[in-house]
């Protein structure tokens, strides 16, 4: 054997090694030896700490539980809120309208509040948890084989802020679970102004067939406004109460509260399940029958742009934007019920409106008028969502000339459909998945605890639909 040279090397290792030896030269007795070739190890386990326990948490760190209690919360201590400060004003001097505002605001200050507590307590417990875990309880069982053991550690950036709530604070982890520490472009400011004056009346002939369906099962519409008006005050006095809590007000409480806080958890169900949940959830809501339809595409056109910008200043802006340029029409037209030319052109309207109403045709006017302006505006937001979607992924690095509008929605239907199966072509850095890379695209199975927190989490959803609901029939029977 100490005269076997290399070409017979090759060749025997050729025509009679079958794969299972190797030979191996053996310096102690100088020549080569018939090893048995050892298999490498299998792969270790997909290992998940607590907080990325089965594909549950997005890397916001919000679950779908937290983002059920969130909805919960802020359904129920709107509520609680609003009708304990009307009782408290009850037996004071102070005037109906206003003590309805004020119980309007404490409402809406309690469904600021329930994102923030919930998210306090998921970093709270991400902190607990970081504490308790090291890398040895991600390690493989050592035995003969110790020198294959392996460690499974996150690195920071896939980490959860509740996982690194010890390097980051408070504020931050809220900032970027919310999706406030990211701004918004030139550009993409741009659009947004344009997409929400259209998206006023993208949606009115939708919204119009609803309200008509609901007219034919004994629906009367109210009339007045949503918020009350005190006596005696002036078209600017007006115009500012509106502008504080019909425009800047809820642009702020409602989107931390729906896209800020349960969008994120519901996000880990994917996208699609996402943006209509989301959207549902904000039609239901305001528990105004009226407004049903049209909230609800509004609902679902902020969803998605505050997705694929990635930043909660997008849905802000859109909101604030659609309701001022809403407050705008209310005063201008309050303003031009005075004015005499107004007043002679609405004399012909009103001519007009009486005779097409005592020949039957009020439903056709009122249905080719809507018809008239969604066919208008709804064009126009698109063409504003396709150039902001298009515009983010190019800052992102992603930009495609294609236009793939059907393709995306294919996409982002796949994605509901998985319930977050992570892909594993995708960005580890990206928003749309669990903060988590897994090579081999597979989610480990829910254990009996989440499949708990699960049921809990649908009940807590149901219920604050349920509470909706009922409010929102007792306006249908007003």
């Amino acid at each position: 054997m100490s005269n076997f040279n290399n070409n017979n090397y090759n060749n025997y290792n050729n025509n009679n090694n079958n794969g299972n030896h190797q030979w191996v030269w053996n310096a102690q007795i100088g020549q080569w030896v018939l090893v048995p070739v050892i298999p490498p190890p299998p792969p270790p386990p997909v290992i998940y700490p607590p907080e990325i326990n089965c594909g549950g948490k997005s890397d916001s760190g919000l679950s779908f539980f937290a983002s059920s209690l969130i909805w919960f919360l802020g359904v129920v201590g709107f509520l609680i809120f609003g009708y304990i400060a009307f009782f408290i004003m009850q037996g004071t001097s102070i005037d109906s309208p206003v003590r309805s505002i004020i119980a309007t605001v404490a409402g809406h200050m309690a469904m600021l509040l329930a994102p923030v507590i919930v998210i306090l307590i998921v970093k709270r417990r991400g902190k607990g948890r970081s504490k308790q875990t090291s890398t040895s309880d991600f390690q493989q069982p050592s035995g003969q084989q110790g020198a294959m053991q392996t460690t499974v550690q996150q690195s920071p950036q896939h980490q959860s802020p509740g996982q690194t709530s010890g390097q980051t604070s408070a504020f931050r982890s809220f900032l970027k679970i919310t999706r406030l520490d990211r701004g918004l472009s030139l550009y993409q400011v741009m659009l947004i102004v344009v997409l929400g004056g259209a998206g006023i009346f993208a949606f009115t002939f939708f919204a119009q067939i609803f309200i008509l369906f609901l007219e034919l099962l004994g629906y009367n519409r109210p009339e007045g406004g949503v918020i009350p008006i005190p006596s005696g005050m002036g078209l600017g006095g007006l115009f500012l109460m509106l502008f504080a809590l019909v425009a800047i007000m809820p642009s702020i409480t409602e989107e931390v509260f729906i896209r800020g806080g349960v969008q994120r958890g519901m996000e880990t169900r994917g996208k699609m399940f996402a943006i209509l949940m989301t959207g549902l959830m904000f039609s239901l809501m305001h528990k105004n029958p009226m407004q049903t339809v049209h909230q609800f595409f509004l609902g679902v056109i902020f969803a998605y742009i505050v997705i694929e910008t990635r930043s909660l200043w997008a849905g802000m802006l859109l909101h604030f934007v659609n309701n001022f340029i809403a407050i705008c029409f209310t005063v201008f037209y309050m303003w031009a019920e005075e004015q005499e030319w107004f007043q002679n052109i609405n004399g012909y309207a009103n001519g007009y409106y009486e005779s097409a109403t005592s020949n039957g045709y009020e439903t056709i006017g009122l249905l080719l008028a809507s018809f008239m302006f969604s066919a208008i505006a709804l064009p126009i937001v698109i063409a504003m969502l396709y150039l902001l979607s298009r515009h983010s992924h190019k800052l992102e690095g992603k930009y495609v000339s294609e236009f793939k509008v059907f393709s995306r929605l294919k996409d982002m239907c796949k994605s509901g459909l998985s319930k977050g199966v992570v892909d594993s072509t995708s960005s580890l850095n990206s928003d749309e998945h669990f903060g988590i890379h897994l090579a081999s695209g597979q989610v480990p199975q829910q254990s009996r605890a989440d499949r708990v927190k699960n049921i809990w989490a649908w009940f807590f959803i149901g219920l604050g639909f349920a509470v909706c609901l009922v409010f929102w029939f007792m306006r249908f029977f007003a």
